[in-house]
């Protein structure tokens, strides 16, 4: 792809490689992919700071950039997989998708080696408005999965329509605008569309007379716009999901899971899992590597002397999900499952941040913005340990223990 900065010179930029062809040595049968290609230039973010320059105990306007960010180049997408038994076509809609980006997948198709369709498998989808707000006077929409349906056929052609997976998402309160201001400090949605700039409120600049911006606070109403709230199964079953905001010692940016209930219409049966995200003595078990750093102090040299100079970011300066996707590790998870099969509790053992980060890059807190921790993200997060345990008796008994080892 091409990456560039309006304004700045293009960058020529690999960063992704495509399968083409899998063959087996022993029999020579491939498996080939095949792929459609969009060429797309687009603005994909906002990068914001201002310094503010103190002369004695007074700070003063030192300068600020705001780039907007742009990608453009390739978005490869699968069309096709081909194999010596058939193939298995990907079938994109004709229109274009209202929220911008690569048309949306309409269909899967597999036929066998004589060409003969199989299965259909329908995607489909639906938009939701966002809200308005300063940058986004026009309502925006997002599209949204709300189904999928299979078809079966047989040698003859006939079709047997199956019932579909039906998904429906917390949409009581509204998105905003794909590029608007309204995060908190983890970059989820807060419900501040007021504010002006990416530029956060430093609650300890304020007391030495730098400005407030915009609010960044967590709000976890807003930060639950948009995610997964059940699942509807072609066998009349239902799961349905409750979130609760991350902790550790404090609330964190992000969502994680605080109940599944499973619900089976049929046999009239239900099995619910809660999540309780603490250790053997209550205590969150929570870990964050990387907390928001979004401003810094240097100093500026000119002929009347050195001053402090402040810096402030519009987004955290250090990478903040090195953990999948999440802003958090949880070392330790209580599952309290509840069903047909009675009570039982399931407690998992994780890998946390400190045993495979390095000490050494950790403890230098003073080299931001250049100092990044270094860390073994595939280490970290794995299961060592699970106990089960079953409530008979008037007590939770142990009824399995599996360890296992990780080696760096």
């Amino acid at each position: 792809i091409f990456k560039k900065s309006m304004g700045s010179s293009m960058k020529y930029l690999t960063n992704a490689f495509h399968l083409e062809k899998i063959v087996d040595p022993k029999t020579q049968k491939a498996v080939v992919f095949a792929y459609d290609n969009r060429y797309s230039d687009e603005v994909t973010g906002q990068s914001m700071w201002v310094d503010y320059k103190f002369i004695g105990s007074t700070p003063y306007y030192y300068g600020a950039d705001n780039t907007y960010l742009e990608r453009e180049g390739d978005e490869y997408t699968v069309s096709s997989i081909q194999f010596t038994e058939g193939k298995v076509l990907f079938i994109k809609d004709t229109a274009n998708r209202l929220d911008g980006g690569t048309k949306a997948l309409k269909e899967v198709q597999v036929y066998n080696n004589r060409n003969k369709l199989l299965k259909r498998v329908k995607l489909n989808y639906f938009y939701l408005t966002s809200d308005t707000s300063i940058r986004c006077t026009t309502p925006y929409n997002r599209m949204f999965l709300s189904s999928v349906q299979e078809t079966e056929y047989n040698e003859s052609g006939d079709s047997l329509v199956k019932p579909p997976y039906v998904f429906s998402y917390k949409n009581d309160v509204k998105l905003p605008c794909i590029y608007s201001y309204a995060f908190d400090h983890w970059g989820f949605y807060n419900g501040k569309t007021s504010n002006t700039t990416t530029l956060p409120t430093i609650q300890p600049l304020l007391q030495l007379g730098i400005p407030a911006h915009s609010n960044k606070d967590i709000d976890t109403t807003y930060t639950q716009c948009g995610i997964l709230k059940s699942i509807q199964y072609p066998t009349g079953g239902t799961t349905n999901f409750e979130y609760e905001y991350n902790r550790t010692d404090t609330i964190v940016g992000g969502l994680r899971v605080k109940k599944i209930m499973h619900v089976d219409s049929v046999a009239n049966k239900s099995i619910t899992k809660e999540f309780e995200y603490k250790n053997s003595a209550g205590q969150s078990s929570g870990q964050v590597l990387f907390n928001p750093v979004l401003f810094y102090n240097y100093h500026s040299m000119d002929q009347y002397g050195g001053y402090p100079v402040y810096r402030i970011h519009g987004d955290a300066i250090s990478p903040l999900f090195p953990n999948q996707g999440s802003p958090v590790l949880y070392t330790q998870v209580l599952e309290k499952i509840t069903g047909p099969d009675g009570d039982i509790r399931i407690r998992h053992y994780m890998t946390g941040f400190d045993a495979y980060s390095s000490t050494i890059y950790r403890n230098m807190c003073c080299g931001v913005p250049f100092n990044k921790h270094p860390i073994r993200s595939d280490l970290v997060g794995i299961e060592i340990q699970t106990e089960t345990y079953k409530y008979e008796g008037g007590a939770y008994n142990l009824t399995s223990s599996n360890t296992s080892n990780v080696e760096p």
